[in-house]
């Protein structure tokens, strides 16, 4: 059972990519909010895997982290866990970690550069618990 659910919180971190994660871009895009576009297929370095499915792949990364908070608190909401392991987890790593490994600026006191990554990143988390709890259920239900 508890491979199940970290497999779970991969699949539904890396399904939330596409549909919550890259909707939210879309939207703020279209309202010219981010320079980003949704579903890009450039290639990312070093290996030239499609941007979406680097991504993809990284959302089912966290999913794991979800899944595992999700084994030791059962009883937590998966969406109020989803939401806060993409905005504290995700964005924080996204707002700190990677530019320090990348060797560019921290975006320390600029809120125009931490409000995007949370709320995307948020609304990834949204859906992760939503997809979550969709595939849990199924799979109890078998």
């Amino acid at each position: 059972m508890p491979l199940r659910i970290l497999l779970l919180g991969f699949l539904a971190g890396a399904i939330s990519v596409p549909i919550f994660h890259q909707l939210t871009v879309l939207a703020l895009s279209t309202a010219g909010l981010v320079p980003s576009r949704p579903w890009s297929f450039a290639p990312v370095p070093p290996y030239g895997v499609p941007t979406i499915l680097n991504q993809a792949f990284w959302g089912g990364m966290w999913g794991i982290l979800f899944g595992a908070i999700m084994l030791a608190r059962p009883r937590l909401s998966a969406i109020i866990v989803g939401i806060l392991v993409g905005m504290l987890g995700a964005a924080m790593v996204n707002l700190t970690l990677l530019p320090y490994l990348r060797g560019q600026p921290m975006p320390v006191g600029d809120i125009n550069r931490w409000w995007r990554p949370m709320l995307i990143n948020g609304v990834w988390g949204l859906g992760m618990g939503i997809i979550f709890t969709a595939l849990r259920g199924r799979a109890v239900a078998r």
